[in-house]
């Protein structure tokens, strides 16, 4: 049995590089997931983060004051029970880091209603008519 040497080589958080590099290797602009679990996580610099788990995946994704966690806010309110099954999308935008002070790729995360699927849309084919 063969084992892939770059699966053991991942940390537990998404960062801008892996996101692009998962796009890469899909060839989408963006990365689908469902919250599985919500659980807070003690980062490097010792604060506390949300972090949401995706069914689609073992390492979680950071949700940022700024951006990441005010989309989930708006989207599905404060009880993070309620974000269970939710759908988002994780895509990568240009952004300063201040303790590297450069750019580089950032993680973020767009979110739908629950029940809306985030495939997507196919394109129509030339000379078929859509019904309806």
């Amino acid at each position: 049995m063969s084992i892939n040497a770059a699966d053991h080589d991942q940390g537990r958080f998404f960062k801008g590089p892996d996101v692009e590099q998962e796009l890469k290797k899909l060839g989408k602009p963006k990365y689908n997931h469902t919250v599985k679990i919500v659980s807070e996580e003690k980062m490097k610099d010792g604060s506390v983060k949300l972090v949401v788990w995706p069914h689609q995946d073992k390492r979680g994704c950071v949700l940022s004051a700024k951006v990441n966690l005010r989309a989930f806010r708006k989207e599905y309110g404060d009880d993070t029970d309620d974000w269970i099954d939710a759908p988002y999308e994780m895509f990568t935008e240009p952004a300063f880091n201040p303790s590297t002070n450069s750019t580089g790729p950032s993680v973020r995360v767009r979110t739908l209603p629950k029940g809306k699927e985030l495939k997507p849309a196919k394109k129509a084919k030339p000379g078929k008519k859509k019904a309806g």
